[in-house]
């Protein structure tokens, strides 16, 4: 009798261990649609973790410098173009962070809008310029301007002005959901022209972000974006993109968070919605042609960035 009763313990033991790693892998599969490390804590880190690389430079202020990037873009710096936040120009070395944001996808994924006081804008390209010395944050010195050789995006330049952002400190994500703003930087010499070499060249005596847009126009409507079954509307960004022009903005859900709205103008376009919850990515990306008190529903899957991101590389 003791042998058979350990025998049954043992075989309890094993039965209940099994059924527990069932439960364990039934889990772990329900909730895992890609890699199992492409999860978040929140919006703020998948935009992090998502968001379009610096690039790294270094040049002797005195000297100044051509940096060239990707798609052909230049970024021209005078001799002595940089000073301390005593006015005091620097001797020696300048390090410079730079990264441009030139497709609809670069703008969603690094949760740069284009809008200015809520009302949409076509962008050219926009442009993170930041220069420090020995660590600490430099400015351009009175007079200087930096010359941005604009990329060829296949896009009209005409009326395109130098808008420069953000309104809040140290260039990051508003933590409070307030809406986005570029500002028109009406300065005289901060323009936008078209050189002999046939190239559009953008003039500007700021760093940090510099953008290339004009406002895109349009009739005004009344839409909503309704959240579906958007697995939390708290953990949700909402983006949309015009079909065919290079301008995205971000819509803000009203006071209940059962939709979400925005300055949007009667257009074809597509609709992001991205939200992160229980650590995990889901989007939904649905597109709809604008008209005044419509409204379109959002249809959230479960997903991974590098999925997600392919999608959002085809917008045009």
């Amino acid at each position: 009798m003791k042998k058979n009763s350990t025998l049954t313990i043992a075989l309890c033991i094993i039965f209940i261990t099994a059924v527990t790693l069932c439960i364990i892998l039934l889990g772990g599969c329900r909730k895992q649609t890609g890699n199992q490390e492409d999860t978040y804590t929140s919006l703020t880190d998948f935009f992090q973790k998502n968001q379009t690389a610096l690039q790294h430079f270094s040049f002797t202020n005195s000297a100044g410098a051509i940096i060239r990037m990707e798609k052909d873009t230049k970024i021209h710096f005078p001799p002595n173009a940089f000073t301390d936040q005593y006015n005091v120009v620097i001797n020696g070395q300048v390090d410079i962070d730079v990264k441009q944001l030139l497709t609809p996808a670069d703008i969603i994924l690094n949760d740069m809008p284009t809008m200015s006081n809520l009302a949409p804008l076509e962008s050219g390209g926009e442009f993170f310029i930041g220069a420090t010395a020995n660590g600490a944050a430099l400015r351009l010195a009175a007079g200087k301007k930096i010359q941005v050789e604009l990329p060829v995006l296949g896009i009209s330049m005409d009326n395109m002005k130098v808008y420069n952002g953000y309104a809040w400190p140290n260039d990051s994500i508003p933590a409070n959901g307030s809406p986005y703003n570029w500002t028109a930087n009406t300065t005289n010499g901060n323009v936008i022209r078209f050189d002999s070499l046939k190239v559009y060249d953008l003039f500007c005596d700021s760093t940090k972000w510099i953008n290339c847009d004009r406002l895109l126009g349009g009739t005004p409507v009344n839409y909503h974006v309704l959240l579906g079954n958007c697995p939390s509307a708290a953990g949700t960004r909402v983006f949309v993109h015009f079909t065919g022009r290079n301008s995205v903005i971000a819509l803000w859900p009203d006071g209940n968070k059962s939709y979400f709205t925005g300055s949007l103008i009667a257009a074809p376009v597509t609709i992001v919605g991205i939200c992160i919850t229980d650590g995990w990515l889901w989007a939904s990306v649905t597109t709809a042609s604008l008209q005044d008190g419509g409204s379109t529903t959002m249809h959230f899957s479960q997903t991974n960035s590098e999925t997600l991101k392919a999608t959002l590389s085809a917008l045009k």
